[in-house]
C-alpha cells in the first residue's frame, strides 16, 4: 500500500515530491508540477488557514479568491479523500511575510498578479510601499489607492487598500509549528527553506536564523523537520539550484529526482522514528 501524503508549501516541495523516482507515494494534492503554483502558502499563519480549509472550518470567499488562489478552482485532494487520509503531511515553512485583510491570509504571488493585472504602476508602488512596512522603515498605515481607480467603491480598491503587510515574529512562527503540529494530529514533518551563497558569497543571514531556530525548536519538541539545505550543499549549489545556482528559491529540474529522492529517505527516516 502506498504512503498517501498531503503537501503544503511551495515548488520547493511539491516538485521534488512530484519526482520520486521509485516508491512513490500517493500524493494527494489533485495539482502536480506547473499547476499547484496558485495555491502555494509561505508563512505558518497561511499554513493554519489552509489546514483549516482542508478541514472544512475556512471557506475561500469569492471577493478574496483572486488574491488567494487567483483565478483558478479552489484546492481541492483526490477524489473521495481528506486530510484525515493523509499518512504524512508534508508542510514547508520558507517564510515570515503575511499579508493579511480582515482576518484573512492572502498569497503573495497572487497579489502581485492581480495587481499587475490591474495596473503595474500600481504593483510597483504598492510593492515598495509593502517592502517599507516589512522593514518598520515608515510608509503610511494603509496605500492609497486613490491614484489608480476611479472610484473607491470597487472590491480591488477596498481590498488593497486594507491589506496589512506585516513580518511576522520568530517565536510566533516557532509556537505555530508546534500548534500546526498537534492540528494535523501528529503527522506533520516540517521544511526549512534552503539557505546558500549571495553573488559576494555570503550565506543569507535572516534566511539562516530561520531555518537554525526552526530546527532547534522542532528538535526540543520532538517534532520532524528537514532541512534541504543539506542536500543542496552535498550536491552543490550550483547543480541543484535554478540559473546555475544563482537562484535559491527554485530548484534546477535537472536535479529534481534526485532531490525527491532525498526527501523521500528523510520523511521515511522520520516515519521509522516516531515515538
Amino acid at each position: 500500500m502506498y504512503l498517501k501524503i498531503l503537501l503544503i508549501g511551495t515548488c520547493r516541495i511539491h516538485e521534488p515530491i512530484c519526482s520520486i523516482s521509485k516508491d512513490k507515494p500517493q500524493i494527494l494534492n489533485v495539482e502536480r508540477i506547473g499547476e499547484s503554483a496558485q495555491y502555494y502558502t509561505h508563512s505558518t499563519l497561511e499554513i493554519k488557514q489552509r489546514i483549516l480549509y482542508f478541514q472544512k472550518d475556512y471557506h475561500i470567499e469569492k471577493s478574496l479568491a483572486t488574491y488567494q488562489i487567483g483565478q483558478y478552482p479552489e484546492p481541492k485532494l483526490v477524489e473521495a479523500s481528506s486530510i484525515n487520509d493523509a499518512d504524512v503531511i508534508l508542510i514547508e515553512v520558507p517564510s515570515r511575510k503575511t499579508y493579511q485583510y480582515n482576518g484573512h491570509l492572502l498569497q503573495e504571488s497572487r497579489i502581485n498578479t492581480r495587481l499587475k493585472n490591474l495596473n503595474s504602476e500600481l504593483l510597483v508602488d504598492w510593492r515598495e510601499w509593502a517592502n517599507a512596512r516589512f522593514k518598520g522603515v515608515g510608509g503610511t498605515d494603509k496605500f492609497d489607492t486613490s491614484n489608480y481607480f476611479d472610484s473607491n467603491k470597487t472590491t480591488d480598491h477596498q481590498i488593497i487598500s486594507n491589506i496589512v503587510p506585516h513580518t511576522y515574529g520568530i517565536d510566533e512562527t516557532l509556537n505555530d509549528i508546534v500548534e500546526i503540529y498537534n492540528m494535523t494530529n501528529k503527522k506533520a514533518i516540517f521544511v526549512t527553506h534552503i539557505n546558500g551563497v549571495d553573488k559576494r558569497g555570503n550565506l543569507l543571514e535572516s534566511r539562516g536564523e530561520l531555518i537554525e531556530k526552526t530546527l532547534i525548536h522542532c528538535k526540543k519538541n520532538n517534532i520532524p523537520c528537514i532541512d534541504p539545505t543539506e542536500i543542496v550543499m552535498h550536491l552543490g549549489q550550483k547543480v541543484t539550484m535554478g540559473k546555475e545556482g544563482r537562484d535559491l528559491n527554485h530548484y534546477q529540474h535537472s536535479a529534481l529526482t534526485e532531490i525527491g529522492d532525498w526527501f523521500w529517505k528523510q520523511i521515511n527516516f522520520h516515519l521509522s522514528n516516531v515515538e
